[in-house]
């Protein structure tokens, strides 16, 4: 079960970020790719999740895709397990947002790949918050940033604006 998750959650949020494809695996043509990930459920879990294989944005498989899965499926394992249990607080209300603005919900694991779905999440070039804004761009969507607060850490504010982003 971990696998088949960790199969899904990194092909959709690496296929949102990256542009080289070797292979598009669009929802109506999930082939191999959803088989696996149903045969791994079904295998763990008693029973196929075939049908819920889907997703709101094609699903890209390249070297880059295939690394992240193999990282996440050893190394990284333990830190992406942190980022499921983190997952649970704000995937649904950051998919609601993502639906209200006409934009397909799993976006939402942009956020979990680029931030672990952390709100304390500063990056090499001082990006922040779940959906790493930079101090520019946050403003350009109407974040405030001061001394005493940032927004781009605000789940519910960030969100708002990367779906005026996107």
């Amino acid at each position: 079960m971990y696998r088949a998750i960790t199969y899904l959650l990194i092909g959709i949020g690496l296929s949102a970020t990256f542009a080289c494809t070797r292979a598009v695996v669009h929802p109506s043509t999930a082939g191999p790719m959803a088989d696996n990930l149903a045969g791994n459920a079904a295998d763990t879990a008693g029973h196929a999740y075939a049908d819920e294989a889907t997703y709101d944005i094609p699903m890209v498989l390249n070297h880059s895709v295939e690394n992240h899965i193999d990282y996440f499926g050893t190394r990284g394992r333990v830190m992406f397990q942190r980022w499921l249990d983190r997952s649970e607080q704000y995937i649904p209300i950051m998919k609601e947002i993502l639906r209200e603005n006409n934009l397909p919900e799993d976006l939402v694991y942009v956020a979990m790949i680029e931030s672990g779905f952390s709100t304390s999440a500063v990056s090499w070039a001082n990006a922040v918050g779940p959906w790493q804004f930079m101090t520019g761009t946050a403003k350009m969507y109407g974040l405030k940033i001061n001394r005493w607060v940032d927004e781009r850490r605000d789940p519910i504010k960030s969100t708002k604006a990367a779906a005026r982003h996107l």
